[in-house]
């Protein structure tokens, strides 16, 4: 799992950077930005190939579904307890991430700082750091 956390840790920071494109292009339209998206889909690949249980202790899945509910839950009153609540969000996520280019400043604001915290806690899972608290 380290280097796959190592991986995670940068196609989530990678596909920050590209929604921050999208949001700076949306304030700056005369600027020209690059909008292949490929970090925000292979984002999008990697959520879709995850495939969550119904019910079950989040524990008792892959390392790769603790960062992400970190990082889901992470300055939000959301309570992720199970598989099935990340399992719902991994999917609103998705959705999200595909419909990029119509989404409103506010969210775009929001999927990039979610982004950018599962950076951080794939990275932190990477070096075996603790996590922090949400």
């Amino acid at each position: 799992m380290a280097s796959e956390s190592y991986l995670l840790a940068q196609l989530s920071l990678d596909a920050a950077i590209e929604v921050d494109d999208y949001i700076l292009n949306r304030n700056l339209p005369h600027l020209k930005m690059n909008h292949d998206s490929k970090n925000i889909k292979g984002f999008v690949g990697i959520l879709n190939s995850y495939k969550l249980g119904e019910k079950g202790a989040l524990s008792s899945q892959p390392n790769f579904y603790l960062p992400l509910a970190r990082a889901m839950g992470f300055g939000s009153d959301k309570k992720l307890r199970d598989t099935a609540d990340v399992a719902l969000e991994m999917k609103l996520l998705s959705m999200d991430l595909i419909s990029v280019t119509e989404l409103s400043l506010d969210k775009l604001t929001s999927l990039k700082q979610f982004l950018l915290e599962a950076s951080r806690e794939f990275e932190a899972d990477y070096l075996l750091i603790p996590h922090r608290a949400a």
